[in-house]
């Protein structure tokens, strides 16, 4: 991807926040219509029962499969800080570990879905059919939807 593109940011308010089963439901609307097969993990902070929190912090910025993160994300009962890098197909390098600003990161991904203060849902993605599937089926509140270069999108740190 790239910086030069119109990007989209949909910032969705999830009735109780930025749980597991929020960011899940998101994560399914999109591959329902797009193929994305792998997932880099980063600033991963939230609460679960167990040690899975620190399981996921352990494989961050390593490319994995996204299915097998699927199968583990309604565990966590919230995330207060999480960002999924979504690729088709695994990246050649990631910068991810650098000291690197969100923008140009981003581009580098083909979609990412970020749990924010643990009470928000950003998407940020190139492709308008993200866009209308979140607008037509999310069934949760939509704060606001962007369209712009990357560098003039929102990023909280």
């Amino acid at each position: 991807m790239t910086t030069d593109l119109k990007w989209h940011l949909v910032i969705l308010k999830p009735e109780g926040g930025s749980t597991g089963g929020a960011v899940l439901k998101v994560m399914q609307l999109v591959l329902s219509i797009m193929k994305f097969k792998f997932v880099i993990m980063d600033d991963i902070v939230g609460l679960t029962k167990d040690d899975l929190i620190t399981r996921m912090q352990k494989q961050q910025h390593t490319p994995i499969y996204l299915k097998d993160l699927l199968e583990i994300l309604d565990q966590v009962i919230l995330f207060d800080w999480a960002d999924f890098f979504l690729f088709e197909e695994p990246p050649s390098q990631w910068r991810g570990e650098e000291d690197i600003l969100y923008p140009p990161l981003v581009a580098e991904t083909d979609t990412i879905i970020r749990a924010v203060d643990n009470t928000y849902i950003y998407v940020y993605t190139p492709y308008q059919t993200i866009v209308d599937k979140l607008v037509h089926d999310v069934n949760v509140d939509i704060e606001s939807i962007v369209t712009d270069n990357l560098e003039n999108l929102s990023f909280p740190e």
